[in-house]
């Protein structure tokens, strides 16, 4: 590309070159005082300034992020699991981290590795590619290959998740061990003896805390109790399928948790299906409190997170270290609130069906 067409726009809008020109003065020299430089004298700055309004000059803003090496633009790399963020949960955060990037005068790309691709490579081309000036990332694991390479590379990141093992670096997180915790002990304290977690995949470091939160409260009051921990594929349809199942044992689970709402909502349909009263014979606590939570029937407990605190506090993060370098890695967890429906209540004796 020839240098001059970052200097000098299309026709019809005149560039810094074009500006100079009718000065009389080197480029270098308008460039300065536009720009604050004190080493112009004042006379000279308002000279160029009266000479740029009156002929309509304004900046190239790409010839100015080239020389600055930056492209006010940040990128929000999905997980290779595409499909999962039709997951209602990620558009209120979404939609948070674009606002607030707007509002810093910052764009968002949303992206993710594409067919035959291995997912760092999307980091690779992203990074040291220089097309964006920071990363945004979700669904951590433990030693999350991800976190080590942004680190590695001192390139400006932060994740929505945990990771043991990964060391200090710049988190957000949803306490899930927390949901956990109090999903088992609330069904617990409804008298409930026979429970079932259906968690989100294992690969990832929220399903961990959940699975934790869920142990602790059966340590710490449940005694004689029967409990499994499975893992659900994420859908409706694997919380149907694993529900169907489970119900088809005598005796069967009394109460369900399910580590996202979508299971959680599958589970309600296996119970219809074979004739039990969510709430009354069988309880049902989801994760997440999607919208269709609460229009089903009987509304669906579940568990709701400030998503839109969530997204402002990842920005947050993320432009402290690509404007002052800041290596402030203490993370930032935030607490899930219980929104009771009626999907849950005390344990019935029923005989199985």
């Amino acid at each position: 590309m020839d240098p001059q067409e970052l200097t000098e726009p299309k026709k019809g809008r005149p560039g810094i070159v074009v500006l100079a020109r009718s000065l009389g003065l080197s480029v270098s020299t308008v460039s300065r005082a536009l720009n604050g430089y004190t080493d112009v004298s004042d006379a000279t700055r308002a000279r160029i300034q009266e000479a740029a309004a009156r002929l309509g000059y304004s900046p190239n803003v790409r010839a100015q992020k080239l020389r600055l090496g930056r492209t006010d633009s940040v990128a929000f790399v999905l997980s290779p699991s595409q499909r999962q963020y039709a997951d209602p949960f990620f558009l209120p955060l979404l939609t948070s981290i674009d606002e607030k990037l707007l509002s810093l005068g910052l764009d968002m790309i949303v992206t993710a590795s594409q067919a035959g691709e291995h997912e760092l490579d999307v980091f690779h081309r992203l990074a040291d590619g220089h097309r964006v000036d920071g990363l945004i990332f979700a669904r951590t694991r433990p030693n999350d290959p991800r976190i080590a390479f942004c680190k590695e590379r001192g390139f400006p990141f932060v994740s929505l998740g945990r990771s043991a093992g990964a060391g200090e670096f710049p988190c957000v997180d949803v306490d899930h061990g927390q949901s956990g915790h109090h999903a088992a002990s609330t069904l617990l304290g409804l008298g409930h003896r026979s429970l079932v977690l259906i968690n989100t995949s294992s690969r990832y470091s929220y399903s961990a805390h959940c699975e934790q939160g869920f142990q602790r409260a059966l340590e710490e009051g449940g005694a004689g109790v029967a409990a499994q921990v499975l893992e659900g594929g994420m859908t409706e349809q694997s919380g149907d399928e694993i529900a169907a199942t489970l119900l088809a044992r005598s005796p069967c689970p009394t109460a369900f948790i399910c580590g996202n709402d979508a299971m959680a909502l599958g589970v309600m349909h296996a119970a219809a299906l074979r004739g039990l009263q969510v709430g009354i014979d069988i309880s049902v606590i989801g994760c997440n409190d999607i919208p269709v939570a609460q229009f089903v029937s009987p509304g669906l407990s579940s568990y709701s997170a400030p998503m839109d605190e969530v997204g402002k506090s990842l920005v947050d993060l993320l432009v402290r270290q690509i404007r002052t370098m800041s290596d402030d890695h203490a993370p930032t967890i935030y607490q899930q609130v219980f929104v009771g429906r009626g999907s849950h209540g005390a344990m019935k004796e029923r005989v199985s069906k």
